[in-house]
C-alpha cells in the first residue's frame, strides 16, 4: 500500500502501519524477521526485477555487495515504487494481514538479505 495522508491519520488512531511505505526518501530499510534491520542507499541501488509468478510474486533487488530478495502478494506497485526510489521501508505483513489481502494490496511474506561475497572481496581488495 501506498502510504498516504488518509493512512497517516489512522496511524495516529492506533492501526498498524502497512507492509512498506511511501515517502521521499535516499534510503530503504529493510525490517527482517529477526528484528535487525539494514538501510540500503538507493544510490547503490544497480537493479530491480520483478517476477509476477502466481502464487507468490518475488522482487529481486541488487545493491552491491547485497542481493535482496522479497516474496509476497500483489508487489507490482512495490515495485513501481522502488523504480521511483519512494519506498522508505518494507516490512513482513502479519498473518492475519496476508490472510485478509486476497487480491488487493501489496503483501510481504518474506524479505532476505544475502551478501554477495565477490563484491565485497573486491572492495576488500582495493588500494
Amino acid at each position: 500500500m501506498i502510504r498516504s495522508e488518509q493512512s497517516r491519520q489512522s496511524n495516529k488512531e492506533g492501526e498498524s502501519e502497512t507492509c512498506w511505505t511511501r515517502e521521499e526518501s535516499p534510503c530503504v530499510r529493510l525490517e527482517l524477521v529477526d528484528g535487525s534491520w539494514p538501510i540500503l542507499p538507493y544510490a547503490q541501488m544497480q537493479s530491480a526485477w520483478f517476477r509476477p509468478e502466481s502464487p507468490t510474486e518475488t522482487l529481486e533487488l541488487r545493491f552491491p555487495p547485497y542481493q535482496v530478495r522479497i516474496a509476497g502478494g500483489n508487489l507490482r506497485k512495490l515495485a513501481v515504487a522502488f523504480q521511483k526510489q519512494a519506498v522508505e521501508s518494507v516490512r513482513i505483513s502479519t498473518k492475519s494481514e496476508r490472510m485478509s489481502q486476497g487480491d488487493g494490496p501489496t503483501w510481504i511474506a518474506s524479505i532476505e538479505v544475502e551478501e554477495d561475497k565477490q563484491d565485497a572481496g573486491a572492495d576488500e581488495s582495493a588500494p
